[in-house]
């Protein structure tokens, strides 16, 4: 014990004194330890140390020597805050990253850690690398809770509680308990907003009965760990990290409290979140933790319906568990709406919140509530001083009727009555463009977009079912499985609509109410009709993304419905080709309706008819051809393969023309080809199936997808798993590794394709930050025509981080550069003025084994004399965002000198959204951009290259073959090209529109010939009208060094040759 207290006192003295080092003055206020073992208090920011405090600034980087300090100072920055004192400067943490901590050496034992925030909106405060401090809203908020230390250390770090907005801490103080690491028996709270803590707000707004049981309660005794956050359910309770302090400390003579379900009915049905609910009470019991179960409060409504309702939010599934697992049931419900009819509805008005625009809250309480309903479970629940035994059991006869649905009652809007026996496309009233499914993909997740109709086909005629209450579900003819869906389950503006496995939720239902016109606006449900499925920005692109937006009468958000039958004959496609027809093998099954080409037998041949090919040699017990669509499909002859697929391709990309059935008198029947590949161009294949050496496959960490788990491979280098994969065809794929990486370095891992030992590709896998959060990358890699391996082999010591799965998807990106270290990116040395380039593969300069594929950065030295260098940083599949995140632009930064340009060309990859580690979409500010927006990156790109006195030059992205549209060529990726021209605009930095540039130019030289600018026009059997080749990537550097000189950009247009 001794050893323990001297321990302490020497630390805090170091402590005291170290912070002063090298200010000029002696410390006036040095901490000292007290009898239980030591008082630290810390003033974060840059203005120096209040009284009685060690001041800590931005730049004071741990060390054990000092025992205290920021981990990462290039990730935190001095701000201001406008509290006194301590608390009038904070330190702002601008990364989330595992190794980015204020950290402080303390010997063993139990603290009392108080965190007081800097001005933010609403942030979570994560202690030992899990989030401790929930909902901390306001400027200097302040939250004390107790935690063991046992490592040696403590390290606390400011996260985001509201996406986009700052977060930071003023001052942190940590008081020594005691030296067994033994906390106090602890009341855990999970909840929604209705239980969360809410800080530096009025009265009358929404506040949380949990931040006020410890009113209620011997806290002498309990100490009360609030954990609910606003807009949670189970599901994302336990996905937050909010469910892990429990796991971690929870202790006999503990008492966990469940007290959420309201949000949950948006996201999944009682089944579901009873299996949550579960989840969460079976590891508390493991802990000996005694569990409550706590039936929600209703609404102010409620009082008002006669009868009164029995119970809402769950009730049923919280009496279904609690019976199970044997724990109380708490039923709070009944004891408020008791305590609320005894008032009346009138007298329950000062107990509910008032909403920022000033109307009454039908669901939210005030402070007055809030703490009445802490005063209502402390009476139902005996906490008494000993453990909390329970003297009030739980309910009896508990209902059985399901819960009432818990959204708002619906809009009085009257919807409009479909015939569900026929067919319909949807065509936008502003635009005149048709609602299709990008690249008629038939799967879960595939975007909804705006196109042209070249006649109807399975990819933009829709059918209508019935939802009930004057809803439908909008099913895509491409699959009997998949409906339109509001991603997310958010009722916010801009969620994305696309398709979705159905699941009969709210999201996926919607209501068509007629405007005058005719034309209709199709409602969401789970915006409660406030929303409607329109265009994304007005644009009138083809290849425009459909949205969800709060009705505002915009012609974007008007439809006109018209009946569909996709066996309409379709109009005419851009230029074909005319090589010899190719005569298909006889055969005995009918042939009088042959339509060579029409494999889905809808009377036309589209891009759909390659993928029902696909699907059929994936799994032809589920998406098997008709016997016609066997004849129709097998143009190549032989019998249905993946190259019939390939040829219906090039039609659609005018390279082939469709060959005429001429029927054969014979006896032969077609042959299909037996054993295809296993798979369609799209699919996933989990490592728990694969092969690995030196791992082990785990469940302990939530948010893998199948059953059996994941595989976590050993902490050590050559660590390996390989993945055997089937494809239809030969081609490249976009391989998605979807892993988490809890730790906090990159566990690099060699790709090798095929076993070929020679050549590999590196794949980072950053930090996660937890080992719980999952995420995909993605590498594309050369596969062939049915079997493959990809092994995965850890570079580090470290091994590879955990794996879920990959997914293929085949794509006419260029396969990823084969590793070669001598290739790594470095800074650039040159006393010429010079223009780096960031960009993407449209950009990027290939080596001679990619012929005839090329990126215009590779020719601009061409325009150029020699008092210019360019110095091209391109790759294939960056966006701003993996170009940022992966160091990149740093390395582009430190090469800057003043003098120097940056020409600046992304967007492409940013629209992805199946690509998480490319996703950066468009935020709609450029004057304060939300991080992970196009416009926060391409902000700090030209802020950064500005501070090194080099002018950023942004250029609009490149348009590609799928511009055509109408018999000309359009623009495409408008909005990332208007936000690109903003911000040109807001910054005086030029802009060189390459987009419309473009559009100019190939439609002065007609299609063909902007076809051959593309591999499609210069390899034969290529699809690929997106890449150039050597000849388009010469052309398009040379309309972008014309534009240099057109703008009369200083220093540089005079050195074009």
């Amino acid at each position: 014990m001794k050893i323990k207290k001297l321990i302490s006192g020497v630390t805090s003295a170091v402590l005291s004194l170290s912070a002063f080092t090298g200010l000029g003055f002696a410390p006036q206020n040095p901490v000292t330890a007290e009898a239980a073992g030591g008082n630290w208090k810390f003033d974060l920011g840059g203005s120096g140390a209040a009284s009685g405090y060690t001041g800590v600034s931005a730049k004071d980087a741990y060390s054990a020597s000092k025992g205290y300090g920021f981990t990462n100072t290039g990730s935190v920055s001095n701000v201001a805050a406008k509290g006194s004192g301590a608390l009038s400067d904070a330190v702002q943490f601008n990364s989330t990253s595992a190794n980015n901590v204020f950290k402080v050496d303390l010997p063993k034992g139990a603290y009392r850690v108080k965190v007081v925030t800097g001005n933010v909106s609403r942030t979570t405060i994560n202690i030992e690398g899990i989030p401790q401090m929930i909902n901390l809203t306001g400027n200097n908020a302040a939250e004390t809770i107790e935690i063991p230390v046992t490592d040696g250390s403590l390290e606390v770090q400011a996260g985001a509680g509201k996406s986009g907005t700052a977060f930071s801490i003023s001052a942190i103080e940590v008081t020594q308990i005691n030296t067994t690491g033994v906390t106090d028996p602890t009341i855990w709270i999970c909840g929604d907003s209705t239980v969360a803590s809410y800080y530096n707000v009025s009265a009358a707004s929404q506040h949380g009965w949990g931040q006020f049981l410890g009113d209620n309660i011997d806290t002498d005794y309990w100490q009360v760990r609030n954990l609910a956050a606003s807009g949670q359910y189970a599901k994302g309770f336990i996905n937050a990290g909010q469910f892990k302090p429990v796991e971690k400390y929870g202790k006999k003579g503990d008492v966990y409290l469940i007290a959420i379900g309201i949000n949950d009915s948006k996201y999944y049905k009682g089944d579901e979140y009873a299996t949550y609910i579960t989840d969460m009470v079976k590891k508390a019991k493991a802990k000996g933790v005694e569990v409550i179960l706590v039936k929600q409060q209703g609404r102010r409504g409620d009082l008002q319906k006669n009868p009164l309702p029995s119970s809402r939010w769950y009730a049923a599934e919280m009496d279904q568990v609690g019976k199970a697992q044997g724990v109380e049931v708490m039923n709070l419900f009944k004891a408020w709406q008791d305590f609320g009819s005894g008032i009346g509805y009138k007298g329950m008005a000062e107990y509910y919140a008032t909403k920022n625009d000033g109307t009454a809250d039908d669901l939210h309480q005030s402070m007055k509530g809030a703490k009445k309903l802490a005063e209502l479970v402390a009476k139902l629940h005996d906490f008494k001083a000993a453990g909390g035994t329970t003297t009030t059991p739980p309910a009896t006869n508990p209902p059985t009727t399901t819960p009432p649905t818990t959204n708002p009652p619906e809009s009085s809007i009257t919807a409009e009555v479909f015939d569900e026996s026929v067919t319909y496309s949807f065509k936008n009233v502003n635009s005149g463009l048709y609602m299709e499914v990008a690249e008629a993909k038939a799967e879960s997740g595939a975007n909804v977009q705006q196109w042209g109709k070249n006649g109807n086909s399975a990819h933009n005629v829709w059918k209508l079912k019935s939802a009930g209450d004057g809803y439908y579900y909008i099913y895509s003819l491409l699959s009997d499985t998949i409906v339109l869906d509001v991603e997310a389950n958010k009722a916010t503006n801009g969620q994305n609509v696309s398709l979705y496995n159905f699941k009969e939720s709210n999201n996926q239902q919607f209501k068509f109410a007629k405007n005058r016109d005719g034309s209709y606006k199709i409602l969401t449900r789970i915006s409660n009709d406030a929303s409607a499925v329109e265009v994304e920005s007005g644009s009138k692109d083809a290849g425009a993304n459909v949205q969800q937006w709060e009705v505002n009468g915009a012609t974007c958000q008007d439809w006109i419905v018209e009946k569909a039958s996709i066996n309409d004959t379709p109009a005419t496609e851009p230029p074909a080709t005319n090589p010899p027809a190719t005569e298909p093998p006889a055969t005995n099954l009918p042939t009088a309706n042959v339509l060579l080409g029409d494999a889905n037998c809808d009377g036309m041949v589209t891009i759909a008819d390659a993928t029902a090919i696909l699907q059929h040699l994936g799994n032809q017990d589920k998406y098997g051809l008709s016997a016609q669509g066997l004849i129709n499909a097998d143009l190549t002859g032989g019998g249905v393969t993946a190259d019939d697929a390939v040829f219906i391709k090039k039609v659609d990309a005018g390279m082939e023309t469709l060959p005429v059935y001429k029927p054969t008198i014979t006896t032969t029947t077609t042959t299909v080809a037996t054993n295809p590949p296993a798979t369609t161009a799209d699919s996933r294949y989990f490592a728990v199936d694969q092969t690995w050496t030196n791992g082990v496959t785990e469940t302990a960490n939530e948010g893998f997808t199948k059953a059996e788990g994941y595989v976590n491979l050993d902490n050590e280098l050559d660590s390996e798993i390989t993945f055997t994969v089937n494809v239809a065809e030969k081609g490249n794929y976009h391989t998605h590794i979807r892993f988490a990486n809890g730790s906090a370095n990159d566990r690099k891992m060699k790709v090798y394709v095929n076993g070929d030992k020679n050549n590999y590709w590196m794949q980072s896998f950053t930090s996660t930050t937890a080992w719980t959060e999952w995420t995909e990358f993605g590498i594309v890699l050369p596969l062939n025509a049915g079997k493959n391996t990809i092994q995965f082999v850890s570079a580090t010591e470290d091994g590879g981080p955990n794996l879920d799965y990959i997914k293929l998807t085949l794509t006419d990106e260029p396969y990823a550069e084969i590793y070669d270290p001598a290739d790594e990116q470095k800074p650039v040395v040159s006393s010429k003025p010079t223009i780096f380039i960031a960009g993407d593969s449209t950009v990027q300069s290939y080596k001679a084994s990619y012929a005839p594929q090329q990126g215009w950065g590779y020719y601009l030295q061409n325009y150029f004399n020699n008092n210019v260098t360019v110095s091209n940083q391109a790759l294939a599949g960056r966006s701003t965002k993996k170009f940022y995140d992966e160091g990149r632009w740093d390395t582009i930064v430190k090469s800057l000198k003043e003098g120097d340009y940056v020409m600046i060309q992304f967007a492409i990859n940013d629209a992805g959204k199946a690509n998480a580690d490319r996703y950066a979409p468009i935020g709609g500010n450029i004057d304060n951009p939300s991080k992970g927006t196009y416009e926060w990156y391409m902000t700090e790109f030209i802020k950064t290259a500005k501070a090194k006195g080099a002018t950023p030059i942004l250029v609009t992205t490149v348009i590609g073959m799928k511009a055509y549209s109408g018999g000309k060529f359009v623009n495409s990726y408008t909005t990332y090209c208007d936000a690109c021209k903003k911000l040109s605009a807001k910054y005086d930095v030029p802009c060189i529109d390459l987009n419309s540039i473009m559009v100019s130019h190939y439609n002065s030289v007609g299609y063909n010939t902007a076809k051959g600018y593309h591999l499609m026009g210069a390899v034969s059997g290529s699809t690929d009208g997106t890449h150039f080749c050597e000849k388009g990537a010469n052309i398009v550097a040379g309309l972008v060094a014309k534009d240099v000189q057109a703008q009369k950009l200083p220093g540089l247009a005079e050195n074009i040759k």
